[in-house]
């Protein structure tokens, strides 16, 4: 309506009782924690400059068809202000200010849409009847209009993001497979967020479970960071032990002199053990003993095994059931470094000694949590390499035999082809892809083992060449050849 707002008893012109109604729209604030809340309306009349008491209450809802025989409830008094302004320039006319704070908490916590307030004063005292200026009044300034003005901060409704550790930097793990580590003093992490934005003042709060425990441990930083920001917060010393944390926002607020918190959901756990202890020294044995481990501190008394460049491998024991990674060094130099995904009890290793006597495998283990184990010195001693089973200089010139320079053993029959006067050394003999080779009775090394071959040859053009086999009985126990692919 444009004209005047009335309340209380009318005894000057129409002889009436009137009550003011205002209703808002607070959706904005539904849910909020309200800290106050201020209505303020125009007063344009009083019967005099003597204060009378107008009541501000929290009424029901209220539309274009609300008439005073309406069952409209008068649900609650949210306050009582003595004024008279309007009548004179004695009490000229101006705002009369309520506290409100009580309805908008009301409707906010019941998230209502719209916040109703009714005015009244005594309705047989014709000096407590007043006016107020109506929004739709023509001289109605924006500071002459009711206005509800609403302090509020908003709790946090959402569980905190990238709940994890920060250091060591381990994401959140399920109970079923907890993140392993080994500091003892983890930093936990959350992200506390507010739909006040940068206007929020928040940080994480932890609460920190041992094993089966029931209590918490509670962690707070003492900083205070924006929405979205990031805080943390250090463990005390934690024990060998599995552990599992959650995080949830907590908002600081000051108003009035008083600071109060808000808090939001927890979020989800998260888990993790704690092992600071690495894995016990590991064992090492000899694949078909083929290199044992020398008697004593030393190889002095120990019989010489295999030679120098004959493969051996040796099976590494963990002793312990949550190690993953085995680092291996022969004579110094690394050898292998193997990490699996999960935990490993054993790992066989390949190497191949490089020199006579003493030579020193050392393994060293690490557990889950990256804690590295006691090494471990596996000395065996090497026997000199073999001499060769077989050398062919092809220096005959002449006949079909080329003889084993090494014994009397593995000497090879020539078949077509020709003998050369000159070689790289001494004499040679020169075959080519359709004629000419030359062939022992039989097998001469044993390719189950380790072996090496050699030869020299003069190619005459880059085609695909076989220089040297042994053929098996469904196939080659192995074949020097140069490859037109790889020209090698």
């Amino acid at each position: 309506t444009s004209h005047a707002l009335g309340v209380g008893y009318d005894a000057y012109v129409d002889n009436k009782k009137a009550r003011s109604l205002f209703q808002f729209d607070t959706r904005s604030v539904a849910g909020k924690k309200i800290l106050h809340a201020d209505f303020s309306a125009y007063e344009i009349w009083s019967a005099n400059c003597d204060k009378r008491n107008i009541e501000l209450w929290r009424t029901g809802s209220i539309s274009s068809s609300t008439k005073w025989s309406s069952s409209l409830s008068w649900s609650s008094k949210v306050d009582t202000v003595s004024a008279a302004k309007g009548h004179s320039s004695s009490c000229p006319d101006g705002t009369v200010e309520f506290d409100a704070t009580a309805a908008v908490v009301y409707t906010a916590k019941a998230k209502s849409t719209t916040t109703t307030l009714g005015l009244r004063a005594s309705e047989s005292d014709p000096i407590a009847w007043k006016q107020f200026m109506s929004p739709k009044d023509s001289d109605s300034t924006t500071g002459r209009k009711p206005v509800l003005s609403i302090t509020y901060v908003s709790p946090p409704t959402a569980k905190p993001s990238s709940v994890k550790m920060s250091d060591p930097n381990v994401s959140c793990s399920a109970s079923s497979s907890p993140a392993t580590i080994r500091d003892t003093t983890p930093r936990l992490t959350a992200t506390p967020t507010s739909s006040d934005g940068s206007k929020a003042i928040l940080r994480p709060n932890f609460e920190l479970y041992a094993g089966s425990s029931t209590s918490p441990t509670s962690l707070k930083p003492s900083t205070w960071t924006a929405s979205g920001t990031a805080g943390t917060m250090p463990t005390a010393t934690l024990g060998q032990n599995t552990y599992h944390f959650r995080a949830r926002t907590e908002y600081k607020y000051t108003y009035g002199g008083t600071t109060g918190y808000l808090y939001g959901p927890w979020s989800s756990y998260c888990y993790f053990k704690v092992d600071s202890k690495g894995p016990p020294k590991p064992t090492v044995t000899s694949v078909n003993n083929q290199y044992p481990e020398c008697a004593g501190t030393t190889c002095t008394s120990s019989p010489e095994t295999g030679s120098v460049g004959m493969t051996g491998k040796f099976t590494i024991g963990a002793g312990a059931t949550d190690v993953r990674r085995y680092l291996t060094y022969l004579n110094g130099i690394k050898v292998e470094d193997k990490t699996y995904t999960a935990n490993t009890a054993s790992h066989t290793v390949t190497v191949t000694p490089d020199k006579r006597l003493t030579n020193t495998l050392r393994v060293q283990t690490y557990d889950a949590a990256g804690n590295p184990g006691e090494t471990r010195d596996y000395l065996f001693n090497v026997a000199r390499a073999t001499a060769p089973v077989g050398v062919w200089k092809f220096d005959e010139g002449t006949g079909t035999t080329a003889a084993n320079a090494q014994g009397p053993n593995h000497h090879l029959t020539v078949t077509g082809g020709s003998w050369a006067a000159e070689a790289r050394l001494g004499k040679g003999f020169t075959s080519t892809a359709s004629n000419g080779y030359a062939a022992a009775a039989g097998p001469i090394v044993d390719t189950t083992g380790s072996f090496a071959v050699s030869s020299w040859v003069r190619l005459n053009s880059k085609t695909q060449a076989t220089v040297m086999q042994q053929r098996g009985t469904k196939v080659g126990g192995f074949q020097l050849y140069y490859s037109t692919a790889y020209d090698r």
